[in-house]
């Protein structure tokens, strides 16, 4: 075992091992699905038993969880898909092996679904290093998501031709059906359209973290997991949070050749994500989703384009868009950029470690500066058409436009 992995276990791990039945030599995939208050997580573990199944044993750990002062209804319901996993095992074919743990009393200070990810993807630690596999691969899925039959052969296939340590899935939420009023799926068309959008302006520019991070959606291998620290314990983000950590350790992928399908329901549990966003505009007035402005990508672009004159001159100037100038004397980017230099030897490690320090997160708080100073939200159609050479007439027919050009992409 390697030192990384071991200190993991020996620094990160909060639980001890939950499962005691012994995995199958040939395990490759562990499915970790996080669980609170769902009301049929059985669908979606059976959505997996019903893919076409790769060449190695699979597993899926269903991490049921709540806190302490989580109302006694919901840990009653949390007992009872417990007790659903047991009895629908005789439907699992034998190259899978289901298995529910339960912690329904955790610290209400730390309650959430990072934590409940955490636990789960732990106990994958805890069983491929039971193997001695650090290439095993832990697969993040979500209590009411959905998976196309080819979900876990090409999630084995993927790792074991690629260098990639990790990967975000691709995803397409339901825009159409039965199951939820026609006002929800208009939501969900605007939402993922946001979503892409938002990624397909960072590729434009050249950001280096342009990846999609979404929960349901993402994969990584043993020793990528314990090399960043695991899974945080946030109660909303987690994911976005997770996926940057594994973006700066080097070698995320996109996997576009199979896909998951969220969940489109509306949800107040966390304080921003899909459920968040969907409920939101089901309230409000028009019903129209909003999202950044363009303009604050293409002004960054100046920056991005000038990166090797900002460091053979050793200084930023006044050489950029005023947005970008005012952003940058905000947060007294020079001292940052004279840090930087100073650690680094060539254009190459310079490179790396600006982006570093204006991560995913920095673009988050300069998108933002923008939006309250300069250039306000537009709705998302509006903006998709304001760099888009195709223009489109509706929300849907973006989505779609965007769905098939990011998996050729």
């Amino acid at each position: 075992m390697n030192k990384t992995i071991s200190r993991y276990l020996n620094r990160n791990i909060l639980f001890p091992r939950l499962i005691n039945d012994m995995p199958s030599n040939n395990l490759g995939l562990i499915i970790v699905i996080p669980c609170y208050d769902e009301p049929d997580v059985t669908a979606s573990v059976l959505s997996i038993s019903n893919c076409i199944p790769p060449k190695c044993k699979v597993e899926i750990i269903v991490s049921i969880n709540a806190g302490e002062s989580t109302p006694s209804e919901i840990k009653e319901r949390n007992l009872g898909s417990y007790t659903s996993i047991i009895e629908m095992q005789s439907k699992i074919p034998s190259w899978l092996n289901v298995f529910p743990i339960i912690n329904n009393d955790l610290p209400d200070k730390k309650a959430g679904v990072g934590l409940g990810r955490k636990i789960g993807m732990d106990e994958a630690v805890h069983r491929f290093t039971s193997l001695c596999k650090e290439d095993g691969i832990i697969v993040c899925f979500d209590a009411d998501s959905k998976c196309d039959p080819s979900y876990l052969v090409e999630i084995e296939i993927h790792f074991s031709k690629s260098t990639a340590s990790s990967a975000s899935i691709n995803y397409e939420h339901p825009i159409k059906g039965n199951e939820f009023p026609k006002t929800v799926y208009d939501s969900i068309i605007q939402y993922e359209l946001h979503l892409r959008y938002f990624i397909r302006m960072q590729k434009m520019i050249k950001l280096p973290y342009a990846f999609h991070t979404v929960g349901s959606s993402m994969a990584c291998t043993v020793s990528a997991y314990c090399a960043v620290g695991g899974m945080n314990q946030r109660k909303a983000g987690e994911d976005f949070y997770f996926i940057h950590k594994l973006v700066k350790f080097g070698k995320h992928s996109e996997l576009n050749t199979t896909k998951v399908i969220p969940s489109p329901r509306i949800s107040d549990r966390v304080p921003f994500g899909t459920g968040r966003a969907v409920g939101l505009m089901q309230a409000a007035e028009n019903k129209i989703y909003q999202t950044y402005n363009p303009q604050s990508f293409l002004d960054l672009q100046e920056l991005v384009n000038l990166l090797p004159e900002i460091y053979k001159l050793q200084e930023f100037g006044n050489q950029f868009p005023q947005s970008v100038n005012l952003y940058l004397e905000s947060i007294n980017a020079e001292s940052e950029l004279v840090r930087i230099i100073k650690n680094t030897s060539d254009y190459s490690s310079f490179y790396k470690m600006f982006w570093h320090w204006f991560d995913a997160f920095g673009l988050m708080k300069y998108l933002h500066f923008l939006r309250d100073s300069l250039y306000p939200d537009l709705p998302v159609l509006v903006a998709v058409n304001l760099v888009e050479s195709e223009k489109h007439l509706s929300e849907k027919a973006a989505l779609i436009y965007f769905r098939e050009t990011d998996v050729i992409s």
